[in-house]
């Protein structure tokens, strides 16, 4: 009885192995079934994503970098940081006028 099952078995392999098409096709099947459960192509776009993410920062990074470097720049000049004193610390030089308004 055992040995009548093995021999149906493979005499249904022989079968199969004669149709090449279906092979490949079981094949295929098998190495994407065992991709999604081993969960490698989810890992695989999840990387993708993150990658897209920090590519996407480092960009938004130079691009603020730059404007840091402008500012240094920008610093060294003495007309600047008097400029900048006045508006942003409200500070005036002597012999200025100030004008204060009542609300």
């Amino acid at each position: 009885m055992l040995q009548r099952f093995f021999y149906s078995i493979f005499m249904f392999l022989g079968q199969i192995l004669q149709r090449p098409k279906f092979v490949f096709v079981i094949c295929f099947i098998m190495v994407f079934m065992s991709l999604v459960v081993d969960g490698s192509l989810f890992q695989l776009w999840r990387l993708n994503k993150d990658q897209q993410v920090l590519e996407h920062k480092i960009e938004k990074m130079t691009f603020k970098t730059a404007d840091v470097e402008k500012e240094i720049l920008k610093a060294s000049d003495p007309e600047y940081l008097a400029r900048l004193a006045v508006q942003k610390f409200d500070l005036v030089k002597n012999g200025d006028l100030i004008f204060i308004f009542a609300e």
